[in-house]
């Protein structure tokens, strides 16, 4: 057998490098260089934790310790970081992979540590650098999970909160406040649950509490709530070429309101293209008017975005301290923030539509498939609703909110209103003072909201459009329901059933906590519990004056708003489906 087993091949010995022997018989023990490394990096560690303790004591407790401590323990951390480095490249220990991991860090935490002003942004930079490392574990095993077992709804509920507890947290720290400004933690979770939930509800003035790094987090906390965070990662993952998972095409298929799971990938380019195209342009249009009114550009251009955003996503947010009160005479900025608003809270399946047949139509070309009944049915709906609410705010408010205005700019105002109440939540009104007609006419925009797959909320236009449809079937006693020369079927008109209960089960619990919570109005309350569960922003004004338990409220509805009513009842709803089985009819008495 030559001294080897049958079917194995006989082992070779490799060659061993002569460093690597010289290293490999070198003595284990400590040696005269090793033990100022070991000293070093034993003073970086501690450095590190002094850093974040007292970081994290600035973070919850502004103000103790002082500025200098923390200012003086990153810039030690950083010397003590660049001692290390260095003394490492003069050892020759440090191979290149290492260096380049390091480099970057060291960098950044030197530059921004030595520098004052900077300090918070150096520390998020350590926190991220120790911490991340740490999760990776965590995360991978989440992913292998949610693959597994979780359920589309629970990673649709997992990832909104996430992104809530983050941005709460963030928001909390002081590099986001202005000069001699402070929040609470319930404030900037609020804040955060309303940016993700894209409502509009604030609890202070964004444009003099937050600084402009606050404000850029807080928008960008708007864009990915309102695009959604898995269309924005799926976006992600198609530009680097990574191929899409079953669990993430059947969470992305709800949540771009989407029917073909084929054409799934090709939405999500056009939905984030059209996002950018749509935002850049409102942008431009409202950085020049916010320029003719006095703004600097790089101001005006700031104010352009942060409004071209927030109307987009149905957010609501201005950096204005009475929102769009100061332009209700100025048609040309009311009117790009209502477009903004409708193509917002369209849909991206009908928006693309839309757009595919107003481009045909100007080519005159013919295309092969027309808009889908369910893009026509969208587009009725919001036609109707926006009529309607017009009508309704020009009538009541003629002669109360909107008198000493021109017939033209109550037509404008009206529109706008309509537009807004729907589920964007900028006013160019004070709601507080709205005549009892005009605040019934808002609950009921306000809880219809906007179109499926938008950045709306609501129950949505179109499930109201099927219940009304429904309802007017039972008046012939016809077996079955059309709309569109389209036969609905039965489980459709269950959902939507199912969504008009819950949503207004969930908005009378909440507006009975709030009851035993604060000592306002009957009717300022189910004003704001109606504009949070609707993720609509709308206020009377009390929003500000809340205590924190009733935040906390407003912050479960906001939440329960914008993950969709549906979607958690399908989370709590944890029963098996029973077997098939056939049970006896009943006719049971109704009303």
């Amino acid at each position: 057998m030559n001294g080897t087993r049958s079917g194995h091949a006989p082992s070779r010995e490799t060659p061993v490098a002569p460093a690597q022997q010289m290293a490999e018989s070198a003595p284990t023990g400590d040696t005269a260089l090793d033990r100022p490394r070991d000293s070093l990096r034993t003073a970086l560690i501690m450095c590190e934790v002094l850093c974040l303790t007292v970081y994290l004591t600035r973070a919850f407790f502004v103000g103790t310790p002082s500025t200098w401590l923390l200012d003086w323990l990153v810039s030690a951390t950083a010397l003590v970081w660049l001692v290390q480095t260095v003394a490492a490249i003069l050892e020759e220990r440090l191979r290149l992979e290492a260096l380049a991991d390091e480099l970057p860090d060291l960098l950044l935490l030197g530059f921004f540590g030595l520098s004052g002003p900077h300090v918070n942004l150096a520390m998020l930079i350590l926190v991220c650098h120790r911490v991340l490392p740490w999760c990776q574990p965590v995360h991978r095993r989440l992913r292998e999970t949610s693959t597994r077992s979780l359920a589309v709804p629970r990673i649709v509920v997992l990832s909104f909160a996430s992104l809530i507890l983050l941005g709460g947290f963030v928001l909390s720290t002081p590099m986001c406040h202005a000069a001699e400004r402070s929040t609470g933690l319930v404030d900037a979770l609020f804040m955060a649950t309303s940016a993700v939930c894209v409502t509009g509800l604030a609890v202070y003035d964004v444009g003099q509490t937050l600084s402009p790094l606050g404000q850029w987090i807080l928008l960008l906390l708007i864009q990915i709530g309102g695009l959604g965070i898995m269309t924005i990662t799926t976006w992600l993952a198609l530009v680097t070429g990574r191929r899409l998972k079953t669990v993430e095409e059947r969470v992305l298929h709800g949540a771009l309101g989407t029917k073909d799971l084929l054409e799934l990938r090709g939405l999500v380019l056009t939905v984030v293209r059209a996002t950018l195209l749509i935002e850049g342009t409102g942008a431009i249009f409202l950085a020049a008017f916010f320029w003719s009114s006095s703004s600097g550009a790089l101001g005006a251009l700031n104010l352009g975005i942060f409004h071209a955003v927030s109307a987009f996503c149905n957010a609501g947010f201005t950096l204005f301290g009475t929102s769009l009160v100061p332009y209700r005479a100025a048609p040309e900025v009311l009117l790009v923030v209502a477009a903004l608003i409708i193509a917002g809270g369209l849909g991206f399946d009908a928006l693309a539509e839309t757009f595919r047949a107003v481009v045909a139509r100007a080519r005159r070309t013919r295309l092969q498939s027309p808009l889908s009944p369910s893009s026509k049915l969208a587009l009725i709906s919001t036609g109707i609703l926006l009529g309607a609410g017009t009508l309704g705010y020009f009538f009541c408010e003629h002669g109360q909110t909107f008198s000493g205005m021109t017939l033209g700019e109550k037509v404008v105002n009206s529109f706008f209103c309509s537009v807004t109440a729907r589920t964007a939540g900028f006013n160019t009104v004070d709601y507080g003072q709205l005549a009892r007609a005009s605040l019934l006419l808002t609950l009921i925009l306000m809880f219809i909201g906007a179109c499926p797959g938008g950045t709306g909320g609501g129950i949505r236009a179109t499930t109201a459009a099927i219940a009304v449809v429904t309802l007017r079937s039972m008046r012939g006693s016809r077996g079955k329901v059309t709309v569109l020369e389209r036969k609905i079927p039965v489980p459709v008109m269950l959902r939507a059933l199912t969504i008009i209960v819950a949503y207004g089960g969930g908005l009378l619990a909440g507006v009975f906590i709030l009851t035993l919570l604060e000592p306002f109005p009957l009717t300022d309350l189910f004003f704001e519990a109606t504009s949070a569960i609707g993720t609509v922003g709308l206020s009377t004004g009390i929003t500000p004056k809340l205590s924190d338990p009733g935040k906390l409220v407003l912050v479960i509805l906001m939440f329960l708003g914008r993950v969709g009513m549906g979607t958690m009842v399908v989370v709590w709803d944890r029963e098996e489906a029973p077997a098939d089985i056939l049970y006896p009819e009943e006719r049971f008495t109704t009303g």
